[in-house]
């Protein structure tokens, strides 16, 4: 997938699948859809959710994942988890959670 255009995330309706460990490692900050008042009976929720530091500017020892902890963590679920998809369900100024969503 291109990142260079992130728009391309705002028009998604579902959780984002990720094809491979390369493509979250390639991945801009946090490029997921916003699924805040996501419901569907195609996906379940997973009760999985990571709280990340959105800015890139958060360090190692705050509450916040940093991007870089963010995407290590987000790889071993994937790995785990390979058709799980991935959304945001809350957003904050600097901080935003990133849920794990399962096929239903």
């Amino acid at each position: 997938m291109d990142y260079s255009d992130l728009s391309d995330f705002d028009e998604l309706d579902e959780p984002h699948v990720p094809d491979s460990a390369e493509e979250i490692r390639g991945y801009p900050p946090v490029p997921f859809p916003d699924l805040q008042e996501f419901e569907s009976t195609e996906w379940k929720d997973t009760e999985k959710s990571w709280f990340v530091d959105s800015s890139g500017t958060g360090a190692d020892n705050e509450p916040a994942l940093t991007i870089s902890q963010f995407k290590l963590k987000l790889e071993a679920y994937h790995k785990a988890n390979p058709t799980h998809g991935f959304g945001l369900t809350g957003v904050g100024q600097f901080q935003v959670y990133v849920s794990a969503f399962a096929p239903a």
